[in-house]
């Protein structure tokens, strides 16, 4: 179809995006030259036409969850990896639609520090909050309820009609004390 459009074009011209856009956030350029660029009927031509595609890869932004331990043996290192994480995603992602979630847990429950946002300051804020024990609790089992809040947080993210995002989960976990 975009042979027979370029191929009516009198003259070199780029094509021009459509006014709807297309499902995926795809696009393309495309440029059609005539050599010679005058034509006489039954004069060989050379018509040459470029094409360069172009797809964002998250077109609806990024949405991040980190879950976090609420009492951790190495909590300031979970803490500045995580922050660091942020800070990494914040630099790389020049499209707007970057949101986040902070999900902590700890022994027998879990529960949302900062639910979807765009405002990434908050969220920096509630990854530094996590303590730090020398012999943390080893009843640690709310990882799955937080995992399963974390899934919460990106499906109430999504919007219906828009595009597409791309969604990540950082798991922070610890393994269990060594007894002794």
């Amino acid at each position: 179809m975009l042979v027979v459009g370029a191929l009516l074009l009198p003259d070199a011209a780029l094509a021009r995006p459509t006014d709807t856009d297309p499902p995926n956030g795809c696009s393309a350029a495309v440029a059609a030259r005539a050599e010679p660029d005058t034509v006489r009927v039954c004069d060989p031509s050379l018509i040459t036409l470029e094409s360069l595609p172009t797809c964002p890869v998250c077109p609806g932004g990024l949405h991040v969850v980190f879950i976090q331990r609420e009492i951790a043996t190495e909590s300031r290192w979970m803490n500045n990896e995580a922050i660091d994480a942020l800070e990494a995603l914040r630099s790389r992602s020049a499209a707007p639609g970057l949101k986040a979630a902070v999900v902590q847990y700890g022994p027998g429950r879990s529960r949302v520090s900062v639910g979807m946002t765009e405002n990434l300051d908050q969220v920096r804020s509630a990854l530094s909050r996590s303590s730090a024990a020398s012999n943390p609790p080893d009843h640690n089992n709310a990882a799955a309820s937080a995992a399963r809040e974390a899934v919460r947080q990106l499906q109430g993210a999504r919007s219906e009609g828009s595009p597409p995002t791309c969604e990540l989960v950082l798991f922070f976990a610890q393994d269990s004390p060594t007894p002794g």
